[in-house]
């Protein structure tokens, strides 16, 4: 996610928020999703993530020699405890999308997902009717592209109208802890939304992007390209063709199989065959609440496509 769920002049006082119910907890991300509503009752998602401990000494040192310590018990060599470090290592990193709408309450809901196989005749049929129906504003991606927001946090930006792409950080990365690299590159092109759209045609433009794209990185962050992973999403969070690089280190949900294509896997089946993602079938990982759902559910009539996952 990059910095869209923000606007020039947002007001960031959370006191004028009311709690109205916890949408998701994630205890293995150290990640809660809170619904809010403001006095106008606007609401709004507030996304919480712990940040990662530091790994520097010197930052050590001020834990070691300012944390309160409660201990739970201790048996033999081993102690449980409770530990309440200085002030400057509790923050917490947020993103608060505000206003908000279903889609993003939905998104970042509790609940079932379901394994799909999306032949390529249910995607065309179905699927891209949907998409181009229901497409949420794209403004704000137009934005940063256009240099009306985010400029200050282009790591690289290559201007070219055919083969160029801007790269920033995703808003899940604090910028500083390379265990946790996450940043994004955005095509110029407005005419790819997804793999789908891809063919022979879009190979030099993939293969500039990829490489490019690590070079800045080991330049900036100093990573080389073998500890960096970089993949796709099918289907993506909003339909504009980008591609996601993460420390492989980085755990980060949507980077596993049902979610995430790696950009060399989809770089090689189109230099195999060009049409390759307008023929597959394409099987990916799919949410309850996902107006998706109810495609593959209903319009599609193939209640065999969709497999609930437990």
């Amino acid at each position: 996610m990059l910095g869209y769920s923000s606007s020039a002049g947002l007001n960031l006082d959370l006191s004028r928020f009311s709690f109205q119910e916890v949408l998701r907890s994630d205890p293995d991300e150290k990640s809660l999703f809170v619904l809010l509503k403001d006095q106008a009752g606007e609401r709004a998602v507030l996304l919480c993530n712990r940040n990662p401990f530091p790994v520097d000494a010197l930052s050590w040192s001020t834990i070691l020699a300012s944390t309160k310590v409660e201990k739970i018990l201790q048996n033999d060599k081993y102690g449980n405890l409770r530990l309440f470090l200085p002030e400057e290592f509790c923050d917490v990193k947020a993103t608060l999308i505000f206003p908000c709408n279903e889609f993003d309450i939905s998104k970042y809901s509790c609940q079932k997902r379901y394994m799909v196989r999306e032949t390529a005749e249910m995607y065309y049929n179905y699927v891209l009717p949907h998409i181009q129906e229901n497409q949420p504003s794209l403004q704000w991606l137009y934005d940063v592209l256009e240099y009306k927001a985010e400029s200050e946090r282009i790591i690289f930006d290559d201007q070219d109208p055919l083969s160029g792409f801007m790269l920033l950080p995703d808003l899940k990365w604090d910028g500083c802890n390379l265990e946790n690299l996450y940043v994004q590159a955005l095509v110029r092109r407005k005419d790819i939304k997804s793999v789908r759209d891809l063919n022979g045609e879009h190979i030099p433009l993939l293969t500039s992007l990829r490489d490019k794209s690590y070079a800045a990185i080991r330049s900036k962050y100093g990573l080389s390209e073998n500890q960096v992973r970089a993949y796709v999403h099918y289907h993506p969070t909003f339909y504009h063709f980008h591609v996601h690089f993460i420390a492989v280190s980085f755990n980060v949900p949507g980077s596993q199989v049902g979610k995430a294509l790696l950009l060399d896997d989809v770089i090689q089946n189109i230099q195999f065959t060009s049409d390759h993602y307008q023929k597959a079938t394409l099987s990916f990982i799919i949410r309850e609440r996902d107006s998706l759902f109810d495609v593959f559910k209903t319009r599609s009539n193939n209640l065999e496509a969709v497999t609930e996952i437990t």
